[in-house]
């Protein structure tokens, strides 16, 4: 029941009521979408990036290349291509990987958007159907003639339900924003942090390799 109306009702009297039901549609499936995406693009980086990090320290490109391509993770993405491109100069290879890691925070942060506006327009969507169902509610009692408190609270309280119903798409859809912002700027971090350390450890393998070429 909605203000005293069944739903059909209501949804006959309110395209509003559509209207929210859309996006809250909308909503549902790209958070669902996302939390799938994130949780498949989920991995142990640190360990992977410490296991990464030895071998190239050692030299064992080809090892790296082959572990990265058994990964589907960004982080095993953004160190592949760090590993294609080790011969250039460490400028190059950190420009090159610092990309990677843009493509990265590009994928993470696909659809995200929609759910923010999503959040912000539900309520609004709500307030337009109280007003055009508070404007329906004084124009029938112009019409019939028919007045007082209980009849204009009624068509009131059906017009309010359209803002209810607006806020309770929107209370989920800003925790859910808020959330999946929170992770693509961890794991952004996460990236840079493994791109540096691979920048490291590419570096001193390469120190060790001068001080092998002048002791020999």
């Amino acid at each position: 029941m909605f203000g005293g109306l069944p739903i059909l009702e209501m949804y006959t009297r309110s395209f509003a009521m559509w209207a929210l039901t859309v996006v809250s549609i909308i909503a549902l499936t790209f958070c669902i979408e996302r939390w799938r995406y994130f949780h498949k693009s989920r991995g142990r980086i640190s360990e992977f990036v410490s296991r990464i990090a030895e071998k190239v320290r050692n030299g064992q490109f080809s090892e790296c290349l082959k572990d990265c391509g058994e990964r589907a993770t960004p982080v095993s993405r953004v160190i592949k291509e760090g590993l294609k491109n080790h011969t250039n100069d460490e400028t190059t290879v950190r420009e090159l990987m610092t990309n990677a890691i843009s493509k990265e925070r590009m994928k993470f942060e696909n659809n995200i958007g929609i759910i923010g506006t999503i959040s912000h327009i539900s309520p609004l969507l709500g307030l337009f159907g109280t007003i055009v169902g508070i404007i329906r509610a004084f124009h029938d009692i112009a019409i019939t003639g028919s007045g007082g408190s209980a009849v204009v609270a009624m068509g009131v309280a059906e017009a309010l339900v359209t803002t209810a119903t607006g806020i309770i798409i929107a209370v989920p859809c800003v925790v859910v924003y808020n959330y999946f912002v929170r992770r693509v700027t961890t794991i952004n971090s996460e990236l840079e942090i493994a791109r540096d350390d691979f920048i490291i450890r590419l570096r001193i393998y390469r120190e060790e390799q001068k001080n092998a070429e002048k002791k020999s």
